[in-house]
């Protein structure tokens, strides 16, 4: 057996090598194609369009190796199937289950190291990748930053912007809370408008309610407000899940229920940090049984048709959970991991129904 175990997982890591660096070569040629005329033309340095495509070259491979498992899987069974190898294991009394073993350990292991990577070393990549891909002409990088439904807590006062004009320095939608030492509501400022200037919060067409001792309302076309905040205070950078680690995001979540703004869509890119990876092991799932059953009677072809065709559902049903996710219709868990769970139960499903 251990003969078997070293021959079906030598056969198998040769195939996701050759299967990686191929879809790996084919994605930098096509991105290198319609990124490197885009970067040339906003004056990017050509050393840093090479370190462009160097970061972002773990990413891609976050993206490309499921479905290099999944052909290294079919390809490798395949071919043992048409040289009549599977036939003769199970002559032998050797179990579907044992055959497959060692492809399923080794995509373990990818499914592992793939989730290393994606927490110690895919967000620093994405993020000098994304550096560069915002560079602008005089050597400055632009920064993304937040620009609607902005929040800004400052000294018994809280700012609610509904937009940001940066380009102008004009909050549009302006909403300012003032608190007590309870957080009990003293004030309420409601207004169209409002620019920051020397210190000067200059607000037009608005209202101010006053809730010390009775409710009290007062409109105003223009009114004048002394801030010890800054323009630039609100201008906080707009975080990217897939440039933070686990951690710092799982902290940017609990820093978001602190301060009591929505945060589901940020847990389900949390917990879609763990799900991806594990597509790794999945989708062998799927492609053992599907090898076994037609190995004999389709070729290399066939094989990378299947793969494209089935990782490439994978991908829809992923996104299209996520995107459920993002605006709520699904819990956070099922939209990250629903589409684990269900190629997951075809993967076993379709494993128990193949002659053994």
């Amino acid at each position: 057996m251990k003969i078997l175990f070293k021959y079906i997982s030598l056969n198998f890591f040769k195939l996701f090598l050759t299967c990686i660096m191929s879809f790996l070569v084919i994605y930098l040629t096509i991105d290198f194609m319609s990124k490197f005329w885009k970067l040339s033309e906003r004056e990017v340095p050509f050393i840093d369009i090479c370190r462009y495509f160097l970061y972002k070259t773990p990413l891609i491979l976050t993206q490309i190796t499921p479905m290099a498992t999944l052909l290294a899987t079919l390809l490798t069974l395949g071919i043992l199937s048409r040289n009549n190898e599977v036939t003769v294991m199970k002559a032998c009394g050797i179990s579907l289950f044992q055959i497959s073993s060692p492809i399923l350990l080794i995509s373990l292991f990818i499914s592992l190291f793939s989730l290393f990577t994606s927490e110690y070393l895919l967000p620093h990549a994405t993020q000098k990748y994304k550096e560069i891909e915002r560079y602008r002409p005089g050597g400055s990088k632009y920064r993304l930053f937040k620009q609607s439904n902005i929040w800004y807590f400052g000294q018994g006062i809280i700012y609610q912007i509904n937009h940001l004009d940066l380009v102008n320095g004009v909050m549009n939608g302006v909403t300012i809370l003032r608190v007590d030492r309870d957080y009990k509501i003293v004030e309420r400022i409601d207004s169209r408008q409002a620019k920051l200037e020397n210190g000067l919060l200059t607000l037009t067409n608005g209202i101010t309610r006053s809730f010390h001792d009775s409710l009290k309302y007062e409109q105003f076309k223009e009114k004048m407000l002394p801030t010890q905040e800054k323009f630039s205070d609100f201008t906080v950078s707009e975080p990217m899940p897939e440039e933070m680690t686990f951690k710092k995001l799982n902290k940017y979540i609990e820093r978001l229920k602190k301060m009591g703004l929505d945060y589901t869509s940020y847990v389900v890119d949390l917990l879609a940090k763990i799900a991806f990876p594990l597509a790794n092991f999945i989708l062998p799932l799927i492609g053992i049984p599907f090898a076994l059953k037609t190995g004999r009677s389709s070729g290399i072809a066939a094989g990378v048709g299947i793969s494209i065709i089935i990782g490439f559902t994978y991908w829809i049903t992923m996104a299209f959970n996520i995107s459920l996710g993002h605006v709520g219709v699904l819990p956070p868990f099922l939209a990250a991991f629903g589409s684990n769970i269900i190629f997951a139960l075809i993967g076993v499903v379709s494993i128990m129904s193949v002659k053994t």
